[in-house]
């Protein structure tokens, strides 16, 4: 029965996602309903037209005919045995409009769509272009460094998104939820001044019409706002960087590449060992590694390389490269003979790190997972990197030489030849840092917290680095033990020092060494290096810290 003209028009807050189809007919709709909730629990699929538009509905019910798992364990703690199943109805509304391809699911009908047809980010582009900028009630967001840090934050009254403390440069937003008002919807084509949320990740959550007509028309008009409508100003970078999901293009073609980068007799310069995130607070204490990829025995290897990696891998069929990494583990172990653990175990491809460009975007293998950079985000991220590289540092540290084969080695010789205090190694162990941090390598003349680094092979482990000096500032500004065992590791290498426990750190200084000696710059930093050293600056900025870049000559 069509809405009465001038009343308000009934809406439903509706999960909504749209479909990658190489045809948006009946017959395409079909194809990407999962098959098994068919045969298996019977559901019904019936051809419908919704205000015009072709489409399917899929309904039924899950009931899997056993138990709840449950229910065994209620049974031993009070003595009553509960026989209840779980019975969950579905559905999903499939419709073809102007040749796009769209789902409103029901209860737990979003089960019903094969995921690799879901069009990834869908509801994040729509809000990105429709919330207001200053009512953002929650914001869902991961980063892209060595920290693989995941967020959720909620403010149930909404704020801007600058008050979420979102980094621009290198933060992947997943999810945003807030409200929009400015929109031509179903919710308030007949009154602007009714405020919705909205949610967007994969699925849009919104209020959409539950008259035939109206629902059509509002798919048309967020169609039309994801194809015509830019994003709103201060949302614009949410688009820029995102992880892809498994089955999305390219994703395919990535793995291929990153497979032949496996198999090439010389590994390029864009493919690296990174240290999982996870593993990091382990680093220091590490005195060898487990490694085991493909069939036989683990084996033991002191300073782990991506050598230790590939070479598991090298002599298989491509096909079989990267699932023996993914099925292979490196575990890190406190002890020579590796037969004590000092981490888990954790799957040997998300020891490797890869950059590829592709089109007109770069494409990260970081942590397990790929990555999307845009072309204008990255652009932007190296400008800014760029203005911390040129500004250089009011520190000259000496040429690295030839008899320093490590930078314990390098650390010793030049507090030796300056008369700076070397704490390399030695780790501060506090209440919040139960396996230690080092506060810094040199402390330099002006109390600088100078951390050092020799990149044998490439730009990859500078990541830690970064990390390391605002893990080391934040110690010592908000952790009384750290500075305290701070001071006195100072005082035991130079009693002479003037420091006492109201230090506070002002400099900090990444003293760098690339292979062959080479200035340290936008092009031979790794992305995920880039974002990494960004972010670090920023932070300390925050801190009132100077972050300072130096180069070690060879």
């Amino acid at each position: 029965m069509p809405a009465r003209a001038g009343r308000t028009r009934a809406t439903r807050k509706s999960t909504l996602y749209r479909l990658r189809l190489p045809k948006a007919s009946p017959d395409g709709l079909r194809a990407v309903v999962v098959k098994r909730y068919r045969e298996q629990y019977g559901f019904a699929e019936e051809e419908v037209t919704v205000a015009g538009a072709p489409g399917l509905l899929v309904y039924g019910v899950i009931d899997r005919g056993a138990p709840a798992d449950w229910c065994e364990a209620v049974g031993r703690l009070t003595g009553k045995q509960v026989a209840l199943s779980n019975r969950t109805a579905s559905a999903a509304l499939l419709l073809a409009v102007d040749g796009e391809a769209y789902a409103l699911t029901y209860g737990m009908g979003h089960l019903l769509i094969d995921p690799a047809a879901v069009e990834p980010g869908f509801g994040l582009a729509f809000a990105v272009r429709v919330v207001e900028p200053d009512r953002v009630r929650q914001v869902t967001h991961s980063v892209i460094d060595v920290s693989a840090r995941n967020s959720r934050s909620s403010v149930p009254t909404g704020q801007h998104i600058r008050a979420f403390g979102i980094e621009e440069y290198g933060e992947i937003i997943s999810r945003l939820a807030g409200e929009l008002s400015e929109v031509g919807l179903t919710f308030n084509r007949r009154t602007k001044a009714r405020v919705v949320n909205v949610a967007g990740a994969d699925a849009l959550k919104i209020h959409l019409g539950t008259d035939p007509d109206d629902l059509i028309a509002d798919l048309r008009e967020i169609s039309r706002i994801c194809a015509q409508v830019n994003p709103v100003r201060e949302l614009g970078f949410v688009t820029q960087v995102r992880a892809l999901k498994a089955g999305e293009p390219p994703v395919d073609e990535l793995d291929e590449k990153l497979v032949g980068m496996l198999g090439a007799p010389e590994p390029p310069d864009t493919l690296a060992l990174a240290i999982p995130g996870e593993c990091l607070e382990h680093e220091e204490t590490v005195h060898s590694h487990r490694v085991r990829i493909g069939p036989g025995r683990p084996r033991i290897v002191e300073e782990l390389t991506l050598a230790d990696l590939l070479d598991g891998v090298r002599g298989l069929p491509p096909e079989k490269r990267l699932a023996a990494l993914r099925n292979g583990y490196v575990q890190m172990c406190s002890d020579r003979e590796g037969k004590d653990a000092a981490s888990r175990q954790v799957r040997a491809h998300r020891w490797i790190t890869a950059e590829i460009p592709l089109g007109a975007g770069r494409y990260v293998y970081h942590q397990g997972r790929w990555y999307v950079v845009g072309a204008g985000h990255l652009e932007v991220l190296r400008q800014r990197v760029q203005e911390v590289l040129e500004r250089g540092s009011s520190l000259a540290l000496p040429a690295w030489p030839k008899h320093c084969k490590d930078e314990k080695d390098y650390n010793r010789y030049v507090a030796d030849k300056l008369g700076l205090v070397c704490l390399d190694a030695k780790r501060l162990h506090t209440e919040q840092h139960p396996h230690g941090i080092e506060a810094c390598d040199l402390l330099g003349p002006g109390d600088e917290l100078i951390h050092v680094k020799q990149a044998k092979k490439n730009s990859a482990p500078l990541s830690h680095l970064f990390a390391q000096g605002v893990t080391a500032v934040d110690a010592l500004l908000n952790e009384p033990d750290a500075r305290e065992k701070f001071v006195q590791r100072i005082r035991e290498q130079d009693p002479d020092r003037p420091i006492d426990e109201t230090f506070r750190p002002r400099k900090v200084v990444y003293a760098i060494m690339l292979k062959s000696g080479k200035p340290v710059t936008v092009e031979n930093l790794f992305t995920f290096a880039q974002v990494t050293l960004y972010r670090a600056v920023t932070t300390l900025r925050r801190l009132d810290v100077e972050a300072e870049v130096v180069g070690i000559p060879r």
